[in-house]
């Protein structure tokens, strides 16, 4: 007898045991869960970030492009003024002389007449 209720005091003992270690199991699946979610949770807000960082990152240089393109776009527009300039004073020029020459040639033929 006493060697029965010593197995049925070693059965019940190994009873809670894998009852506790179900328990701690049931328990740490639980938590295991969790953090699987919390995982998930995480790379998809990382997804977004850098989804948001390459936009950024996309713009940014858009703007870069389009800052350089007016810079260049001024120093076109700056180039292109000082020829004017140029050819403005040389039109000047010419028009001064030629209407020398039509007073020059008025004055010619006063004189003829």
């Amino acid at each position: 007898i006493k060697q029965t209720e010593g197995m049925t005091a070693m059965k019940k003992d190994l009873e809670y045991k894998l009852a506790e270690a179900s328990k701690e199991k049931e328990e740490l699946t639980k938590h295991l869960g969790f953090l699987s979610k919390s995982r998930e949770e995480l790379e998809t807000a990382l997804e977004t970030e850098m989804a948001l960082v390459e936009k950024d990152r996309d713009s940014l240089k858009k703007v870069i492009d389009e800052r350089r393109a007016i810079q260049k776009a001024k120093a076109d527009n700056k180039e292109l003024e000082r020829n004017i300039e140029i050819m403005t004073e040389k039109a000047s020029k010419e028009k001064a002389a030629l209407q020398a020459e039509v007073e020059d040639l008025k004055a010619f033929e006063k004189h003829l007449k």
